[in-house]
């Protein structure tokens, strides 16, 4: 039976419903998701959204710290950082009509519109980039055609244009581009290291690494974390690829914190006199260096220390500088006789009337013991020697003899004690500990050898600061080369004060022994140190030089040295002078009392001159608060 019309229209309407019914749902459906998403995404991400678009588009800038300065003690600026400023075009900004028009615009004193009306973009943009060039050229002072080339689109976007620039300097050019409308051309701050002082002290001071600003060598190193500080930032808006900053945008920035000021113990009085000094006698003597130190025997403080030649080479024959004082070791020879006496007094052993018999027992004048194993001879023929006169006149024979009686297990204490064989504690980068043997690989020459300086290997500091032991009545000093720390803002001051390391010998032998370090100046080999109206106390030193690269000690090469206080009564310097292979015709004068002595004694004269008239040395210092780098 045929279905009625009218059921089937029904029927069709009825389907046609629900696919209405079905279609309304599914668009109520996908509307709410719609909107879900964008509720979720515009106010529950918002915040996330928004850091997730600044991170893309935005990037913090570090604002460097500037160093901490070094001063001597008086107060000399030795080294500072510098904020200067780098003129710069961003080629991007230059080529980009958008950045330039409103500039271009502002010139012309007509509207955005009415100025892309009359050009197109590449007009606009050659017009502007001709207007920045007429007027930066003669601040220039660059041919206008010379700077159009370099703004002109290439491979390098970001030329620079001038650097160098002082404050003053750099104001006039901030407002030069400002009151011209000039946008793409932009000044960048930049630190470099200076160091007023030049090539003095340069040894000490160290370097600094020109990319990370971070101390590398000498003083700039050991005091780094001091010196330092901590980086601003400075947050900039950038294109889409993080390329070039957007100008406008005025985001966060955090000050840096600048680093604290040093100030040393060298006086730059006495560091400049003493580089005069061995300058002269390396000039003189031709030596392949020479290395002098001066050290206030009460406090450990290091007044001056300084070295020629200024470069040497290093392992691999390459040309460096390095503070020789501090890094390179010598044989000591006879100023070794300083700890080998004084531990024998200091254990009661021997007193400086003991009597030594320093007499050779061979046809050569020569002594032997242990069945030739030991052979010593002296300068001269001597009999029977006081202890004082043992060391007034340099006998191996008898430095020896008096060893045997301190024993090899006390003189390898002693030795110790005195700080040989291990680092002074300064922190120099570089420094050399030196090298005594331990006593179980001591030889049977070992104390023969060791007595009178050989077979063992020391710094002039080391040096300095042992004899400075017995300038300071038996108490090994800290060597001190950082006075105090200067706080940031020069408020505050932190005084690094002197240490005692240890007692070494009691006083009354330092005393003692003081006298017959005095006789070596008045009457024995060191006579040239002496300086008029002063009492002074020291030793020489000659010792064979030995050629690490023949393994042996060739003839006529010698490291002489002196090594002394004065006043004698009331020390205030200690002074160690060492040459290295220096030349003379006449071999007799291969002697430290003939060449370091006298080096010794203009050093020490000049020294005590300077002190003697000296103001009140309490710290004062002019402080220029640091500029701000951004």
């Amino acid at each position: 039976m045929a279905s009625h019309p009218q059921l089937e229209h029904q029927r069709h309407e009825r389907a046609l419903c629900t696919r209405m019914l079905w279609m309304a749902l599914l668009l109520i459906l996908g509307f709410t998701g719609i909107s879900t998403r964008l509720y979720w995404l515009q106010v529950r991400m918002h915040d996330k959204l928004t850091a997730e678009a600044a991170r893309l588009r935005q990037d913090r800038l570090p604002l460097p710290a500037l160093r901490g300065s070094i001063w001597d003690s008086n107060g000399q600026l030795l080294a500072q950082d510098r904020t200067l400023t780098e003129i710069y075009a961003d080629k991007k900004h230059l080529e980009d009509a958008k950045v330039v028009m409103p500039q271009l615009a502002r010139i012309m004193q007509i509207t955005k519109t009415a100025l892309r009306q009359q050009m197109t973009d590449a007009q606009i943009v050659d017009a502007y980039r001709g207007h920045v060039v007429k007027v930066i050229a003669p601040k220039l002072n660059v041919p206008q055609a010379e700077v159009m080339k370099s703004l002109q689109p290439g491979d390098l976007k970001s030329p620079t244009l001038l650097n160098g620039l002082e404050k003053e300097e750099s104001e006039a050019w901030r407002a030069l581009l400002r009151d011209n409308q000039i946008t793409g051309v932009y000044l960048r701050p930049y630190v470099r290291r200076f160091n007023p002082a030049g090539d003095r002290l340069a040894h000490v001071l160290g370097m600094v690494n020109r990319q990370e600003l971070k101390g590398v060598d000498g003083v700039e190193k050991l005091m780094n974390s001091t010196l330092k500080g901590v980086d601003g930032y400075e947050w900039v808006e950038r294109d889409s690829k993080k390329k070039h900053e957007l100008p406008g945008f005025a985001g966060e920035v955090q000050e840096p914190k600048h680093g604290k000021g040093v100030v040393l113990t060298i006086d730059m009085h006495l560091q400049q006199q003493l580089e005069d000094i061995l300058l002269r006698a390396y000039e003189l003597h031709h030596p392949k260096k020479i290395q002098a130190v001066l050290v206030d025997p009460m406090s450990g403080s290091i007044l001056a220390m300084a070295s020629q030649p200024l470069e040497q080479k290093n392992k691999d024959g390459n040309m460096e500088r390095r503070n020789m004082a501090v890094t390179d070791l010598y044989e000591p020879g006879s100023t070794m006789k300083i700890i080998t006496l004084s531990a024998a007094m200091d254990m009661g052993k021997v007193t400086l009337d003991t009597t030594i018999d320093c007499s050779p027992n061979a046809r050569d004048e020569r002594y032997e013991e242990m069945g030739g194993k030991i052979w010593l001879k002296d300068d001269e023929v001597n009999g029977k020697l006081s202890v004082k006169n043992v060391f007034v006149h340099s006998s191996n024979i008898g430095a020896y003899k008096i060893a045997k009686l301190v024993t090899e297990e006390h003189f390898y204490e002693y030795l110790k004690r005195f700080g040989f064989g291990s680092k002074t504690a300064l922190g120099l980068p570089r420094e050399a500990a030196g090298f005594v043997h331990p006593l179980d690989k001591w030889s049977g020459t070992s104390l023969s050898r060791i007595a009178m300086g050989y077979e063992v290997s020391v710094t002039p500091l080391q040096m300095a600061m042992a004899v400075s032991t017995i300038a300071n009545k038996g108490t090994l000093m800290k060597p001190r080369l950082v006075d105090r720390i200067v706080s940031a803002d020069g408020t505050h001051m932190e005084i690094q004060a002197p240490q005692a390391v240890r007692q070494v010998c009691s006083a009354r032998t330092a005393t003692r022994f003081t006298e017959a370090m005095e006789a070596v100046v008045t009457e024995g080999t060191g006579k040239q140190a002496a300086i008029p109206g002063v009492r002074v106390a020291g030793k020489t030193g000659t010792a064979q030089r030995f050629d690490p690269r023949t393994k042996n000690y060739p003839k006529g090469h010698f490291v002489v040295s002196f090594v002394g206080f004065a006043p004698a009564e009331d020390p205030k310097v200690t002074c160690v002078v060492v040459m290295d292979d220096p030349q003379a015709e006449d071999r007799k004068q291969l002697y430290g009392g003939k060449l370091a002595a006298p080096v010794f004694a203009e050093v020490v004269k000049s020294t005590l001159d300077h002190l003697a008239v000296a103001p009140d040395r309490s710290m004062k210092i002019s402080f220029v608060p640091p500029e701000n780098t951004k």
